[in-house]
């Protein structure tokens, strides 16, 4: 059947509409999907923006509770200071049935107490106490003072020798009564000795019962580089020395003994046997089986 002009005019028109309109509705999609695209953008943008505002609201809070927290802190803690400075100290009284009594440490320093006692430098009681050291402590302590005396007796026997006596050593007593001894000062050697040995104390006692210690060194070593004096309770000398001992008498139980300077100072007292340092033993021998002759209980 043939198609009349107009029909085929409607025909072609709407051939060429037909892709227009599909076009047009393609656009129409995609601009309502942008749209809607943009939209969800600026929502996001949006969030992110009352995000970070709230983050920095939330930082700014948080420094304000640390600082208001660290100034709480330091408050407590002036006010535990006060406390403790303000706590009433516990009564003391006087214990008529106790053996001790409490004291300040401050009147310790004014007390003279020795450390040691006899030329093997023998911790004493009455320090022990004032220290309260314990039995580990005072092993400590006693094992320093022998390590001491030790590398002391050492050095002093290199710089030993016998010497005949001479009108300052007698003292009344015949020459062969009387052995003596010059010995030599140890120069530089001692300081060092007496600095680790106060090292090695102070590491056992803590500073303020070390500083109490040395001080009841005093009469028994030199404690520093000042000038010392002579008396009966020094076992050790920084100087040049004689060394004097006197030979027992019947029935002595103990052996004269003495010291003297080149500048004429002098002492002589009595030292027991067993305190005779060991450098002079070999050559004292047969006086020190004297005296133990002496002691026993058949002569005494």
């Amino acid at each position: 059947m043939a198609l009349s002009k107009t029909q085929i005019t409607l025909v072609c028109l709407v051939l060429v509409a037909a892709p227009a309109a599909w076009q047009w509705k393609a656009d129409g999609e995609q601009m309502r999907e942008r749209s809607r695209l943009e939209w969800a953008l600026s929502e996001l943008r949006r969030e992110a923006e009352l995000m970070q505002q709230s983050t920095k609201l939330a930082l700014a809070s948080l420094g304000k509770t640390e600082e208001q927290a660290a100034k709480i802190e330091a408050r407590l803690g002036q006010l535990r200071q006060l406390g403790e400075g303000k706590r009433p100290a516990k009564e003391y009284r006087w214990d008529e049935n106790s053996t001790l009594v409490r004291v300040p440490k401050k009147v310790l320093e004014g007390v003279s107490l020795e450390s040691v006692a006899g030329k093997m430098g023998e911790l004493t009681e009455a320090m022990k106490e004032a220290l309260q050291l314990t039995e580990s402590e005072a092993q400590a302590v006693q094992s320093e003072i022998n390590r001491f005396l030790t590398d002391y007796y050492s050095a002093q026997g290199r710089a030993i020798k016998e010497v005949e006596p001479n009108e300052q050593d007698l003292l009344g007593a015949a020459r062969e009564e009387l052995r003596v001894f010059e010995v030599a000062g140890l120069g530089e050697k001692l300081p060092v000795m007496r600095e680790n040995l106060f090292a090695a104390l102070e590491a056992s006692l803590g500073t303020d019962r070390f500083q109490l210690f040395r001080k009841g060194l005093r009469d028994w070593m030199p404690v520093d580089d000042a000038p010392q004096g002579l008396n009966t309770q020094r076992a050790v000398f920084d100087f040049d020395h004689r060394v004097r001992f006197y030979q027992p008498k019947p029935g002595e139980i103990s052996i004269g003994w003495g010291i003297g300077t080149s500048n004429g100072e002098m002492m002589r007292s009595m030292i027991q046997i067993d305190e005779i340092p060991e450098i002079y033993r070999p050559r004292l021998q047969d006086w020190i089986e004297q005296v133990k002759q002496n002691s026993a209980p058949s002569n005494l």
